[in-house]
Parts: C-alpha cells; structure tokens; sequence
C-alpha cells in the first residue's frame, strides 16, 4: 500500500504502530505534519450518502441516558460559543450534527440559522423531529452545489474528524464555506493527550489490544463510516494554520461524548466490570485525563 497523509499528502511515514487483537492493523505519524493515522487505503472511501447502517444501534448509543449526555455536551459547547459572541445573528453549520440537540442550543442562544449535516436516517429523523433542525444536508462539504462558498459565519464539529477519510478536504472546505470573518470551530480526541502517548509505549512493549485502547484508533474494516482512522494533535492545527494564513488556539478538555454508562460498555478494560463499577471507574478517569482536543480558527 502507498502511504498518503490524509492532512499534508506527504508519502512518508514514520514508526509503525502494532495495534488490534485478534484484527491486528497498524497506524503510524506521518514524516511531515506528524498526523497519527492507522494504515490503509483511504483513498478508496465512497462519497457520503444518506444511510441506514447505523439506525439499528444499541442502546449504549441511543438510550435516554445516551441523549441525555448528548444535550449536555451541546449545552456545554453553545454556552461558550455564545460567551465568545459568535452565536448572536450567526448563520451555523454544525458538520455531522446528529441527533441535533447542539444546533438546538445555538437556536435557543440566538443563531440567526441553522444548518447540519448528517447521513444517518435516524438521526436526521430525531434531529427533525424533536429538535427543531428542519435544514440538514447530506452531501460532502466538497459538493460545491450543495455548499456554495462562503455560506456560515461558524463551521463546527464535535466527534466527526476523527472519522472522515480526507481530513485535508474537510478542514478546507470549512474555510471555503465560512463568510470571510467566519470562525471554524472543532472538538475531536488529541494526540497530544497522556492516553494517547502511553498507548504508543504500550504497542512498543507489545501490549496491542491495550495499545488500540490508548491510542484511540480504530480496525477499518469498511469505508463507509465508524472507526476512529486517525487523531490530529496541536502540532496539525499549527500546520494547517500556517499552510492558510490562520490564528488558531487549541486546549484539552475531558471527554464529555458519550455517559459513563456506555464507556463501561463499549470500552475493553472496563467491559469484564459490573456496569455500576465501570462507569464509576470512567468517571473518574474522565475527571482526570484530559484527551479532548479543541481547537478554533480564523483567518488573521
């Protein structure tokens, strides 16, 4: 396989990572920008389209507590968004908006409009439905038509770039899609997070289930959405921001994404504790670690 980075299109990598269990896979930096990214063919991933793959979800993904952690995390983020004075009259695109209780949020603190984008059925149904998000579109931010240039004063995600394929793509067309004082907006896990550095010494010392864990990527076993394919860190916003001319500003926050309920869950270390157990466990550890990333941009 030819190796591309998904940020700088460089053709180097640097050390492999062993990670996986009984799927073994790898992921490695990239020599140039120094993107952390699992090893595979991205190149091949389809367009978006809307889907149904994911409308069957447990519920460790769409209980009321899941919602519920949802909301928090929406309030958490719009309440800052307005305190900086982005919200007021904005025009926001909120880029895989889910169930869409953040857009909720910017409406109740005075946006202006909202738009999301999002291609899960269920989703777009609920974000419909129960929250009021009556404008989603489902087509890649490189569709030109469907995202004309220059559209939204603020482009956010929360818990997407660690998904999509081409990262390059996705972050320039946030700044072609933004009015020219517009603000980019993004919150995905960091590679510069403690987690993430024991999770690269763990797969050193040959510990690659515990090292996938940690280093919070994922086995791709198809293109059409899921895993965590790769994790940006301070020293990629710095290079993007340099690339485009931009002022950014990044800091780490705990994970709010998800309860700890679905962490006992969903993650191996904690799966063989009794549930109650589990989430206390993650808990704690989500009031220590900060693993996060959030980062802002602007041109300057």
């Amino acid at each position: 396989m030819v190796f591309s980075c998904k940020l700088c299109r460089c053709g180097r990598h640097g050390r492999a990572y062993a990670l996986g269990g009984r799927r073994p896979y790898a992921a490695a930096a990239c020599a140039e920008c120094g993107l952390f990214q699992v090893l595979y063919d991205w190149t091949l991933a389809p367009p978006l389209r809307v889907t149904t793959a994911f409308d069957e979800a447990s519920e460790e993904w769409t209980s009321e507590a899941e919602m519920t952690a949802h909301a928090d995390k929406a309030r958490t983020f719009a309440s800052w968004l307005e305190e900086q004075g982005w919200l007021s009259g904005a025009t926001v695109l909120d880029i895989g908006c889910g169930h869409g209780h953040f857009l909720q949020e910017c409406t109740r603190r005075g946006a202006h409009r909202v738009v999301g984008l999002e291609v899960r059925l269920a989703s777009i149904a609920y974000a419909r439905e129960h929250c009021g998000v009556s404008e989603i579109r489902s087509a890649g931010l490189d569709d030109r038509a469907t995202w004309p240039d220059a559209e939204f004063d603020l482009a956010v995600s929360f818990d997407v770039l660690e998904h999509v394929h081409d990262l390059a793509s996705v972050l320039n067309n946030c700044l072609r899609i933004l009015k020219p004082n517009g603000v980019m907006f993004h919150a995905t896990p960091g590679s510069d997070s403690i987690t993430h550095q024991a999770g690269r010494v763990a797969s050193r010392a040959g510990a690659r289930v515990m090292a996938s864990t940690l280093c919070n990527v994922e086995y791709v076993s198809a293109l059409t959405g899921g895993p965590h394919v790769h994790l940006m860190g301070r020293r990629q916003v710095a290079w993007f921001a340099t690339r485009h001319g931009l002022e950014s500003h990044t800091h780490y926050v705990p994970s709010y994404t998800y309860s700890d309920r679905h962490y006992a869950a969903t993650v191996p270390q904690l799966r063989w504790l009794p549930r109650p157990l589990g989430a206390l466990a993650f808990r704690l550890a989500r009031g220590i670690i900060r693993n996060k990333m959030v980062f802002w941009a602007h041109r300057a």
